[in-house]
C-alpha cells in the first residue's frame, strides 16, 4: 500500500490549492453580487452622468504642406489590339521530354519455350 501512498498524496496535493482558489473567487464574487443587489457598488462615483470622462479632447496637429499635387501626368495606355480578319492560330507549343521515365538497364533475354 505504501508504494501507491505518492499517487495519493499527488492527487491531493494539487487538488487543495485549486479547491482554494476556486472558494476565493466565489467568495469575491459573491461579496460584489451582494454590494450590486444593494446597490452598494457605484465604484465611488457621483450619481450623476454626464456622459464622458477623461480630459477634453486635443486636435491633433495638421500635417506639413497642402493637397497633394501630382507633378506630372500618368503615362497614356498602350491600346489593345484589335483583331482584323480571322484569327491566327498560334503554332502548337512543344512539351518538355519527361525526366528520367526510360528505364535504362537492357530488356532482359526472354526464351521461348
Amino acid at each position: 500500500m505504501s508504494h501507491n501512498l505518492w499517487f495519493l498524496w499527488l492527487i491531493i496535493g494539487l487538488k487543495v490549492p485549486l479547491i482554494g482558489l476556486f472558494y476565493f473567487i466565489f467568495r469575491v464574487m459573491r461579496n460584489q453580487d451582494r454590494a450590486w443587489e444593494q446597490g452598494d457598488y457605484d465604484g465611488g462615483w457621483d450619481d450623476h452622468d454626464d456622459g464622458g470622462g477623461g480630459e477634453p479632447r486635443v486636435k491633433p496637429p495638421t500635417p506639413p504642406g497642402g493637397p497633394s499635387i501630382r507633378r506630372r501626368a500618368p503615362k497614356p495606355r498602350a491600346p489593345l489590339p484589335t483583331v482584323r480578319g480571322l484569327p491566327l492560330r498560334r503554332p502548337p507549343r512543344r512539351r518538355a521530354q519527361p525526366l528520367r521515365t526510360h528505364d535504362p538497364r537492357p530488356a532482359p533475354q526472354r526464351t521461348a519455350t
